[in-house]
């Protein structure tokens, strides 16, 4: 059982292999979830601040654990 207190816990999420930066595509092979499920997770934590975006590979947008995640509440 995970118990999520502050946004930083949200990187439990992820996997330890993952590559710094990373695409939602490296993301879902690695977590084996589909791509959209993926995208959802990204997109929950860069809301968060644990994820940043740093830029682009071709399509697809490039995501970095944040080294200053914000002070949001976790309700």
């Amino acid at each position: 059982e995970l118990v999520f207190k502050q946004p930083t816990d949200f990187l439990a999420l992820l996997p330890d292999d993952l590559p710094q930066p990373f695409t939602n595509k490296q993301l879902a092979q690695s977590l084996a979830i589909r791509p959209r499920l993926a995208q959802r997770l990204t997109y929950t934590l860069h809301h968060t601040g644990t994820l940043d975006i740093v830029g682009k590979q071709g399509n697809a947008t490039l995501y970095q654990i944040s080294n200053r995640p914000e002070k949001v509440p976790v309700v």
